[in-house]
């Protein structure tokens, strides 16, 4: 009888334990990322670090169709967003102020030429 429980309470603690670890990470995240966007000649790289990780995602200009400023659920109801959408789709920002939004899609718009446009009635994270 010792044999059969001692592995599910093994793995009920490692579930636990590895869903907090995920929840922590998330929340370290989302309160210190500190994201990067480099424009080169065909391409948009975004840089996110956090304490010392650092990853990057490169979106070829071809691959951008227009982006999109979107009204985001944050505190208040007064935070906005900005979205790539093109072959995929891409949350560049969200929960930040409209100025800073209208300032990062206006330049990234004109680097690729396409349409930048507003969704203010939905929430569009994805």
């Amino acid at each position: 009888m010792k044999d059969i429980q001692w592995p599910a309470a093994f793995f009920i603690v490692v579930f636990f334990l590895s869903s907090e670890i995920g929840v922590s990470c998330l929340l370290a995240y989302l309160l210190f990322c500190k994201q990067t966007f480099y424009l080169e000649e065909n391409r948009l790289i975004m840089k996110s670090q956090v304490f010392g990780f650092t990853w990057r995602k490169i979106i070829p200009k071809i691959s951008i169709d227009r982006f999109i400023k979107f009204k985001d659920s944050g505190p208040h109801g007064r935070s906005w967003g900005l979205k790539i959408e093109g072959r995929k789709k891409n949350t560049l920002i969200f929960q930040q102020p409209y100025e800073k939004v209208q300032w990062l899609g206006d330049i990234l718009a004109q680097w690729a030429d396409v349409e930048f446009t507003e969704k203010s009635s939905e929430i569009f994270l994805e």
